[in-house]
């Protein structure tokens, strides 16, 4: 990263890999040399986290590596920080927008936190931007418990990585269609089915 203050594309760390590759093949640990490229989130997150280490010094410090052959001094100017290393690894966003059914597992009656849904088999964070039905909600004109389901208007938004792996996910509800009473009966299996009750 010498002579550089950030990383603006994931292509700038390709050289420091093939570095790392050739370095792990002259150890000669491999009989079969099948050594495979440094992990490029892996590599970006511990260079975030060595800038991370040094960000409380100021430019006029000096930090160095010493080994018996040789000192090298870090780029003290270079910053990268944690929040980046996703756009930076993001190769394809693909969002869509439907009508989906979530059950509450967790509400927040404060503020603008996340939302908890249970949907299929897995938890999810949902962001609620429907301004309107969340003051509803907060100031009591609407009840929600958790076990009720939310009929409502999803963007769905998943990034994916240079090799087409899923690298995060984003679930924003717009608009809140129906709420979707749990029955007093089905409370014990809240998570796993039950019958639809009363909606408002």
């Amino acid at each position: 990263m010498e002579g550089t203050t950030t990383i603006t594309n994931v292509n700038q760390i390709k050289p420091l890999q093939d570095d790392l590759n050739k370095l792990a093949q002259e150890t000669g640990v491999r009989m079969l040399q099948d050594y495979q490229q440094v992990d490029t989130l892996m590599l970006l997150e511990d260079i975030s986290k060595i800038s991370s280490s040094l960000s409380h010094l100021s430019t006029d410090d000096r930090v160095s590596y010493i080994t018996k052959e040789e000192r090298i001094g870090f780029n003290l100017e270079f910053r990268l920080a944690p929040e980046s290393i996703e756009e930076l690894y993001t190769q394809e966003v693909l969002t869509q927008e439907n009508i989906l059914i979530m059950k509450v597992k967790k509400a927040d009656f404060l503020g603008d936190s996340m939302w908890e849904f249970r949907f299929g088999d897995r938890n999810i964070p949902v962001k609620i931007s429907d301004k309107e039905w969340l003051e509803k909600f907060q100031t009591n004109k609407i009840s929600v418990r958790p076990g009720d389901a939310i009929r409502g208007f999803v963007r769905v938004t998943h990034k994916y990585d240079t090799e087409h792996n899923l690298i995060s996910y984003n679930y924003e509800l717009l608009s809140v269609t129906e709420v979707i009473k749990i029955s007093m009966g089905t409370q014990g299996d809240m998570f796993n089915g039950g019958r639809r009750g009363e909606t408002t």
